[in-house]
């Protein structure tokens, strides 16, 4: 039988067949959508699959639910106890998940971690470490949050919906904010669980539109914008971040930091390492962007 017939028997044949085809589609699809999302889910997804297909019967109701639990077990493993010592091998490193007193740094959420976004280059580690030390000594109980870095292994797979961090070199930092009502400063930056796109605090900053067309990844988000209400950008300590990534001796290692160029003014911060990522990349009015040469 051809695979023309088989494909033609699988589509207009019993129902049975058409779950089949169905079925193979969408692990198809969790293995492409895994791997974008992780780097090595698909692959753990794929081998998951078939221990479920040696251990059980595909018949049986529990087969499905099976082979999730194996594979949450396998991947929660990997990223706990093989990934960080493999990741060295490939010149990554993992950065920190939850902050210590010797580096006050921290990944903004913890899905960062267990998606395997944490990783960068031993040198861009020791710059956050010292970013992390120089805050916390000018604003004591501050603490840096860090948001997408890189995946562990392989150069040249981006981290979407970034167009860069393929190379453990960049990383982003959330900005600081405080309580719109009291002034009070939240130690830690990021605002949220998520820290990106809550743009609402900085936006009566802007003095006007640097791009006439958005592109693609400039995402608003105006609908969730209201949820920032009780926000305002921690002006003070986002400038002296930006001022210590980009200035002085401690930004030698660093090649650009990229930043919405209204903000430049607003911070008034101003350096030749400071940059516009462009009108077809996403904007940066809620984090710092900085990558090492």
């Amino acid at each position: 039988m051809n695979l023309f017939s088989e494909i033609k028997r699988l589509l207009l044949g019993p129902v049975s067949s058409r779950r089949s085809i169905m079925g193979i589609f969408f692990a198809i699809f969790a293995v492409i959508l895994l791997t974008a999302v992780t780097e090595i889910g698909g692959i753990i997804l794929w081998f998951s699959y078939g221990i479920g297909e040696i251990i059980t019967n595909r018949k049986q109701a529990s087969h499905s639910l099976f082979i999730v639990w194996i594979f949450l077990f396998i991947y929660g493993i990997s990223i706990v106890f093989v990934v960080p010592y493999v990741a060295p091998l490939f010149g990554r490193v993992p950065l920190n998940c939850f902050a210590t007193e010797v580096h006050p740094y921290q990944a903004n959420s913890v899905l960062y971690c267990a998606l395997n976004r944490n990783y960068v280059q031993p040198k861009v580690k020791s710059t956050l470490e010292k970013l992390a030390d120089h805050m916390a000594n000018k604003f004591p109980g501050t603490v840096v949050s860090y948001l997408d870095a890189n995946f562990p292994f392989v150069n040249g797979i981006p981290l979407l919906p970034h167009l860069s961090h393929n190379d453990g070199k960049k990383l982003d930092v959330a900005f600081f904010y405080k309580d719109q009502e009291s002034g009070m400063p939240f130690s830690k930056g990021g605002g949220w669980m998520v820290g990106y796109w809550n743009f609402a605090p900085s936006w009566h900053y802007e003095k006007k539109q640097v791009c006439a067309n958005d592109g693609s990844l400039r995402w608003k988000f105006a609908w969730l914008q209201s949820i920032f209400s009780n926000l305002a950008l921690d002006l003070d300590r986002t400038s002296e971040m930006l001022s210590y990534l980009s200035l002085g001796n401690a930004s030698k290692p660093i090649q650009k930091v990229f930043i919405e160029p209204y903000l430049v003014e607003t911070l008034n911060v101003h350096s030749d390492k400071i940059k516009f990522a462009g009108c077809n990349a996403a904007r940066h009015d809620d984090h710092i962007h900085f990558q090492l040469n």
